[in-house]
Parts: structure tokens; sequence; C-alpha cells
């Protein structure tokens, strides 16, 4: 499903919001199925795309799903020095 949607999305050239957000929603799901560990490099590419285009919210959801993947892969220390990173950051976003 989520597949289609971001099929359509890019024949219609949509904004980059849209899509990114679109593949952070397949990262969601791929979590919820148990299947984190193949949504960690769309996750960086989302977290990519975000830190260019410079659309924050989108950076700090992509850096939340990296966040949750590592838990997951119990990889606890490295999701907390990652969230700790960004808080700062977040905190002073307009």
């Amino acid at each position: 499903m989520a597949d289609s949607l971001l099929d359509s999305l890019r024949t219609q050239n949509a904004d980059v919001f849209s899509i990114a957000s679109t593949q952070l929603l397949k990262v969601r799901l791929l979590s919820q199925c148990g299947q984190a560990h193949r949504g960690l490099s769309l996750a960086m590419r989302v977290a990519a795309v975000a830190y260019r285009s410079r659309v924050m919210p989108l950076l700090w959801d992509a850096i939340g799903a990296i966040a949750e993947i590592l838990n997951d892969g119990s990889e606890f220390r490295a999701a907390l020095q990652l969230l700790q990173a960004i808080i700062p950051q977040v905190r002073c976003s307009p």
C-alpha cells in the first residue's frame, strides 16, 4: 500500500514533504511488522532529504524513527545519544 501511494505521489510531482512523510509512514509500518531493520536505510534517506530541504519537523520525525529502529535492535545507548544530541535543537526550532 505504501509503495503504491509513493508511486502515485512521484508521478503527480508531489512536494518533498508529502513524499518523505509517506516514506516515514512506510518506515513506521515496517517497524510495527517486526522488520524495523529494513526501514533503517529509508529513514536515513528521509532524514538526509529533510536536512537538505530544511524541513525541520520532518527531520525530527525521521531522527525519532531512526532512534526507534535502534531501540528495536537493542542499541539503546546509540538511540539515547542520538536523541540527546537533537533535543536542544528541537526545543529551539521556530
